[in-house]
């Protein structure tokens, strides 16, 4: 999910993240190491699912995979 926030930003703040990271002023790890652990905070005591994606596949082809199957998993559920 990180990495796919990541790819998903504009190219211009690309550009901008792997500029500071670049020059030091904001490692570019501790930037990935705050997704994270917003993630994990979120996540918490969820329940998670492991979900494979092919790796030929778009960011954002993966990114409609992705989101279908969570719509049946949550369907399944009764939650949607």
């Amino acid at each position: 999910m990180i990495g796919n926030f990541n790819s998903e930003l504009p190219r211009q703040s690309r550009v901008v993240m792997t500029a500071l990271g670049a020059a030091g002023l904001v490692p570019i790890e501790q930037t990935f190491e705050e997704k994270a652990a917003v993630l994990d905070q979120a996540l918490g005591d969820k329940p998670l699912f492991l979900l494979r994606v092919p790796k030929a596949l778009t960011p954002d082809q993966a990114s409609d995979v992705i989101v279908e199957k969570i719509e049946h998993v949550l369907a399944v559920a009764g939650v949607a």
